[in-house]
């Protein structure tokens, strides 16, 4: 518990300075009065301000999942089960007020929305929030830890854009690219033929098979789903505004990839660890892990980079999205190029330098939208 003067303890010590100098001055007695009454208040402030931080009960939700730039929507509950007036309550997150109560009487409890908005994405503990207050005369302040377990994850904001190319389409049922060929299951109706060994009792077509022909069993257009592995640079140039850009664009397109129903190989070029996420999957998971990224400054090198393209499937289309360009891509564009894997570039829009290969899409981003293609 920490104790603190506050502006204006800050002021009123001054005054009660310049009193006690002027009643060495005058040799007045009367001059000590004003300065015991400042001091008794003093001593109420810390008393009244200790009891409210010591009794006060503070309930949040477990996990708050937000998009940066906005505030809290859930309710906090602060309950005083002490017998004495809690007042001027606060709680403080990295310095700058998360709520703020006026006044909570004895045997009581409010529910209130913090209003903190959270500008920047990561992940918000609890356990660093204070309480503090400087109930009633705003002299001192008495500040503590709040013991409370959760987290505030804030995640980049997600903008719409062009989902990024796929390979490797494999039969899946929902997914949203046709094949040439024909399946037992599927949404869209293709036709119906004779029945054979190994279909179900569920794909008979009864009004055909009771024309006499024999059984028969309903066909559907087959249904595939793509695979695009993304690569991301978490920091090479070590700029955290070009990072959060560079998140942005990355969660935008997985979410892009996710609804387009294709399977998401998700690499941090900086450890090489490969999350394989399935079509249709929420994405909640994808939003933590773009909240809780810390950054990497140089983390793209040529060993980083055959590590995290060895981690993806051969199949896989491969994009790049990056802080900045670094030479050593071109070598590992040129192995992708003649294994014939589908390639593409994100970059910042005031990125210089670009792949030497012209035959490799390069798209532009800034803070909030894809740009152009080259």
């Amino acid at each position: 518990m920490r104790i603190c003067l506050t502006r204006t303890g800050r002021v009123f010590l001054g005054v009660t300075t310049l009193l006690y100098l002027a009643s060495l001055t005058s040799q007045s007695g009367l001059l000590l009065l004003p300065i015991g009454v400042i001091f008794g208040c003093a001593f109420i402030n810390i008393k009244a301000a200790w009891q409210t931080v010591r009794h006060l009960k503070v309930s949040a939700p477990d996990r708050t999942l937000i998009p940066e730039g906005t505030n809290l929507t859930e309710p906090w509950m602060l309950s005083n089960p002490g017998k004495q007036r809690a007042g001027f309550i606060t709680i403080e997150s990295d310095g700058m007020p998360l709520l703020q109560i006026e006044a909570l009487a004895p045997k009581s409890s409010v529910s209130t929305i913090p209003e903190l908005r959270y500008l920047k994405r990561g992940v918000y503990s609890y356990s660093k929030l204070t309480l503090s207050s400087i109930y009633p005369f705003g002299l001192l302040k008495v500040r503590q830890p709040l013991d409370l377990s959760g987290e505030v994850v804030v995640y980049p904001d997600i903008f719409p854009c062009q989902a990024p190319k796929a390979a490797g389409f494999d039969a899946m049922v929902g997914g949203k690219f046709k094949g040439t060929r024909k399946s037992s299951s599927g949404s869209e109706f293709s036709g119906i033929r004779p029945f054979q060994i190994g279909d179900t009792l569920k794909s008979i077509h009864w009004k055909s098979s009771s024309k006499g022909a024999g059984l028969m069993v309903k066909t559907f257009d087959e249904e595939l789903s793509g695979r695009v592995a993304l690569l991301i640079d978490t920091g090479q140039n070590g700029n955290s505004e070009r990072l959060d850009d560079c998140l942005r664009v990355v969660g935008s397109l997985a979410f892009e990839a996710l609804e387009a129903g294709h399977h998401i190989e998700w690499v941090n070029i900086a450890d090489g660890r490969m999350t394989l996420y399935p079509p249709f999957t929420d994405g909640q998971e994808i939003l933590n892990q773009l909240a809780g990224i810390q950054r990497n400054p140089n983390c793209v090198t040529p060993s980083n980079l055959t590590r995290a393209v060895q981690s993806t499937n051969r199949k896989s289309a491969v994009n790049f999205i990056l802080t900045e360009w670094h030479e050593s891509i071109d070598e590992i564009l040129d192995l992708l190029l003649n294994d014939r894997r589908k390639t593409a570039i994100y970059l910042p829009m005031d990125s210089i330098h670009r792949p030497n290969d012209s035959l490799v899409p390069v798209y532009f981003y800034d803070t909030a939208s894809l740009h152009s293609k080259q």
